[in-house]
């Protein structure tokens, strides 16, 4: 069952005006089970002309309900000019693009996740020579049907290539990536990428403990690591904790804070 409220049902209708110059416009959206954030900016990037974060009001998540959401907005009565899809998932590996075969693509992640996946796909990423492999959960097909074009990632892509183009060399950098109950964490030395990996959690100690254990494991030294972080928490504790233990803590996209904009859409803008 659903409370339906009214208020972001129509706040969740993209402007006509809008609508018609899809062909100019990237779309961009993640679905979560318990939200649905969508945007609309220029396809070449810069500029966000709608938003918006829409809790979803059901006695239990799913994501069946997020895709039911989606579905009965007017966000598909046009085919944007680009349209990219984000979702959370810890069906990923990478592998060094010199090895990878398409064909092989469930296989290596089958291995590596000790999971066989319903179907898999695959992110190339040149300046890493790297391969990210992640499996496709079943409602894909559905958003695909609503969105022709769409391009599929999951958010541990989008934070791969954020945190490589932000990092500097000699320097450790630990990208900190947190939404709802999933933590990306992607580790870069000398600009190279040493881990990527996704860990569930519950609060802000569970994001230190992953971060700070994972920096132990690989010889970084945790205190004068530069650690880059955003979230779609109301995140103060979060960093605040965080620089307690690193001063070089960085807060990415202060306007989080914003019931209409997050850093996903961001996200979406810049690496999708």
């Amino acid at each position: 069952m659903s409370a339906f409220n009214p208020e972001i049902s129509a706040r969740a209708l993209i402007p006509k005006d809008l609508i018609s110059q899809a062909s100019a416009l990237h779309f961009s959206l993640h679905i979560a089970d318990d939200r649905v954030e969508a945007a609309l900016s220029e396809a070449s990037g810069g500029e966000f002309h709608w938003s918006g974060i829409f809790p979803l009001e059901y006695d239990y998540k799913s994501l069946k309900h997020a895709v039911q959401f989606v579905a009965e907005r007017n966000w598909g009565e046009h085919v944007f000019r680009k349209c990219s899809v984000s979702f959370e998932t810890s069906e990923i590996c990478v592998v060094p693009r010199a090895f990878f075969e398409p064909q092989r693509a469930g296989e290596l992640l089958a291995f590596q996740c000790d999971v066989a996946p319903a179907a898999a796909d695959y992110i190339e990423f040149p300046e890493l020579a790297a391969v990210l492999i992640f499996g496709l959960p079943d409602w894909t097909s559905e958003i695909c049907k609503k969105f022709p074009n769409a391009r599929l990632y999951p958010l541990s892509a989008l934070a791969m290539r954020h945190a490589q183009s932000t990092t500097q060399i000699d320097e450790d950098v630990l990208g900190i990536y947190v939404s709802t109950s999933q933590m990306v964490l992607t580790v870069f030395r000398n600009n190279k990428l040493h881990l990527v990996n996704t860990y569930h959690v519950i609060g802000a100690e569970d994001v230190l403990y992953h971060a700070s254990n994972a920096a132990l494991r690989l010889g970084i030294d945790f205190e004068n690591a530069s650690l880059k972080v955003a979230s779609t928490w109301r995140s103060e504790s979060l960093v605040n904790l965080l620089r307690h233990y690193n001063r070089r803590t960085v807060h990415l996209f202060m306007n989080e804070s914003s019931d209409h904009f997050s850093y996903l859409s961001m996200l979406h803008s810049i690496c999708a």
